[in-house]
């Protein structure tokens, strides 16, 4: 977007962009080689490039849409992107020569972002979970105790009656199926006790 405004900005200008660039006026973005303006039959009215000055260039025909292709600049094949650009002088398009290199960089630096960020979302999913595991572990070691603790008070005095001490009552004080257990041992205890004083 910077290399099409740029270029056209510039065709209202005598000079060209190869020469404000050497006087430092004006620079190419990192991933635009060169810029080639030249009009619906090719010849080149602005360019980065001084040999181009003056030139003839191919321009897609029959088309009024941005052309994909390539062009052989100083014995190298460049990807380029040709733009269709009307003004008040007539149809004129506008080349973007890419870098190859610069966008293959950009991509790899986005790339290992990407990697990055990945990575530490990754691991903040993996904390998360672990966290989420722990918290989890520690409720259902919470739980269980509740349960399993009334439950082993119950066996002692399940031992205790059976050694034949009945002069305890088993202290349980829940609303639950445990407590109702333990209400349920303890007029067991009362009803042994009363037989055997009988």
């Amino acid at each position: 977007a910077v290399a099409l405004g740029l270029a056209i900005e510039n065709l209202a200008s005598t000079r060209y962009l190869y020469k404000q660039i050497e006087a430092g006026e004006v620079q190419l973005p990192d991933t635009v080689e060169n810029i080639i303006v030249a009009d619906k039959d090719g010849r080149v009215s602005d360019t980065t490039l001084p040999e181009l000055d003056g030139g003839v260039v191919t321009v897609p025909k029959d088309t009024l849409e941005p052309v994909e292709g390539r062009m052989e600049i100083r014995g190298a094949s460049y990807k380029t992107y040709s733009l269709p650009f009307t003004s008040n002088r007539g149809l004129y398009w506008i080349v973007i020569v890419t870098n190859q290199q610069s966008i293959t960089n950009k991509i790899d630096d986005a790339s290992k972002m990407l990697a990055t960020r990945s990575r530490e979302l990754a691991n903040v999913r993996l904390l998360a979970t672990g966290g989420l595991l722990g918290l989890a572990l520690a409720i259902a070691v919470v739980i269980g105790w509740r349960f399993t603790q009334p439950i082993q008070e119950m066996a002692r005095a399940a031992r205790r009656v059976a050694a034949g001490n009945l002069d305890f009552r088993v202290d349980v004080n829940r609303r639950d199926e445990v407590g109702q257990l333990a209400a349920t041992f303890n007029e067991m205890i009362d009803g042994l006790k009363s037989k055997q004083e009988l």
